[in-house]
């Protein structure tokens, strides 16, 4: 079952192909991460819940893996949705490079679960803040769904912006690079020091 958009997605709401439109008002894409924020908050919110749910003996990790899979789709899911204005705007390709996003993330996965099944891994406070930052890793999915859709409506140039966050030296580097061709920087979360919990953002023109 598909997850319900936050407000800017609402069924009263209208896409026009770059921002979202509704009750007559334009929304752009600061409310729009903003909304993005709030979802990818209740997202590892429910992660760090089922994760609890491990520590504490009530599921096993088979259990606790599968839902995690299960959560990272969704995760991904909504990020593209977001971006393109919402699920019925969604196309196969926006669907398989959901999909494909949630994959790359289950296989780090795999790997955080076989750590806790070796026992290298310790069911501490450091593999709840990990388990969370899963819910996170859909901000640099939906910037990359973003830049298609800016590149499919005329934008050439994207630049990015420091968020409001300390700033590792590798998001000062590349903010300072100014306007580049679009799809040239590096992804949000990516190729950075602080990964999923970089709060950078793309700008376009």
């Amino acid at each position: 079952m598909l997850a319900p958009l936050p407000p800017q997605t609402n069924p009263d709401t209208e896409w026009n192909g770059t921002n979202f439109v509704r009750r007559g008002r334009e929304q752009n894409r600061e409310e729009t991460r903003a909304a993005l924020d709030v979802v990818l908050l209740g997202y590892s919110a429910e992660i760090g819940r089922v994760s609890q749910q491990l520590r504490d003996g009530d599921i096993t990790l088979a259990e606790w893996e599968l839902l995690m899979v299960a959560l990272i789709l969704q995760v991904h899911l909504t990020a593209v949705a977001l971006a393109v204005g919402g699920w019925e705007q969604m196309t196969a390709a926006d669907y398989r490079d959901a999909e494909e996003a949630a994959q790359t993330q289950t296989g780090y996965l795999a790997a955080f679960a076989a750590g806790i099944a070796a026992g290298v891994v310790a069911l501490d406070g450091r593999f709840l803040a990990r388990a969370r930052m899963y819910g996170q890793a859909g901000r640099g999915t939906y910037y990359l769904s973003t830049t298609e859709v800016m590149r499919r409506t005329g934008y050439t140039q994207e630049r990015r912006r420091l968020g409001d966050a300390d700033h590792c030296d590798d998001c000062i580097r590349y903010e300072a690079m100014g306007w580049q061709p679009l799809g040239t920087l590096p992804a949000i979360g990516g190729q950075s020091v602080c990964k999923v919990n970089c709060k950078c953002r793309f700008e376009y023109r």
